[in-house]
């Protein structure tokens, strides 16, 4: 089915290019990204929600199918961390989880809001992401104290799951176009993982009571608030033939 859905979109783009002067982009894209976690728990006192971490970055080329369409892929660099909380305590370690490379293949189509400056974004997309972290794993214990609270927690993970990983993405925003022709971007944009790349067993002791066991996991799914600009290398060369 994902299969299906590329081929259309380059379908649909060679079908809209014919016979029209439309405009190509490159440019560069950043984001703020929030991983999204899942977890099972024995006890009651572990808790995963999306988290900020480090931002996102990477390059796009686009092409105008006509004035309502762009088709764009590129390359961006995400870092996956790993983050759960155990009662009062938060444990987000420093290191890279995972380090993927994300080739993108997206249709964004646009609607004139104000004089064809401000216009609304909406966008399809799939993506595959490059796992270069697939022969690793992590252990790590961290014992944590308060003088109302104790907990000493271990976790086991493995991140050997995939060295490629799907995403497809769904996305609303805001894109401005300059007199220059420079268009810059404003995006929230959700990644949803359609398998597996991010596998931790965690055990737990808060104030010196029994052990519980907890698995904490990762599709790959985040939510991005992203910031791209965009300039158009086709009137550059047009001003070129021009000279």
């Amino acid at each position: 089915m994902i299969r299906n859905i590329v081929v259309f979109i380059l379908l649909f783009a060679v079908s809209s290019i014919k016979g029209q002067s439309l405009n190509t982009y490159v440019g560069i894209v950043t984001g703020f990204k929030f991983e999204v976690y899942e977890h099972t728990d024995d006890g009651s006192s572990l808790s995963t929600k999306p988290f900020f971490k480090r931002p996102m970055s990477g390059f796009t080329v686009g092409q105008e199918l006509n004035k309502q369409f762009i088709l764009e892929s590129g390359l961006y660099f995400i870092n996956y961390s790993k983050r759960y909380k155990v009662d009062l305590f938060t444990l987000g370690l420093d290191n890279v989880a995972i380090f993927a490379l994300q080739i993108p293949v997206k249709l964004k189509a646009r609607l004139n809001l104000i004089d064809n400056k401000l216009k609304l974004l909406t966008t399809v997309g799939y993506s595959l992401s490059i796992n270069t972290n697939s022969n690793s794993t992590g252990y790590s214990m961290l014992q944590y104290g308060k003088t109302y609270a104790t907990s000493i927690i271990s976790d086991t993970a493995d991140y050997t799951l995939r060295k490629t990983f799907p995403l497809l993405e769904t996305s609303i925003g805001l894109e401005y176009q300059f007199k220059s022709g420079v268009l810059f971007s404003i995006n929230a944009q959700y990644y949803l993982g359609l398998k597996r790349i991010i596998d931790m067993d965690v055990l737990y002791s808060i104030n010196n009571k029994a052990y519980k066991a907890a698995k904490v996991f990762s599709n790959g799914s985040y939510f991005n608030f992203a910031l791209e600009i965009s300039y158009p290398i086709s009137k550059f060369r047009q001003k070129n033939k021009k000279q």
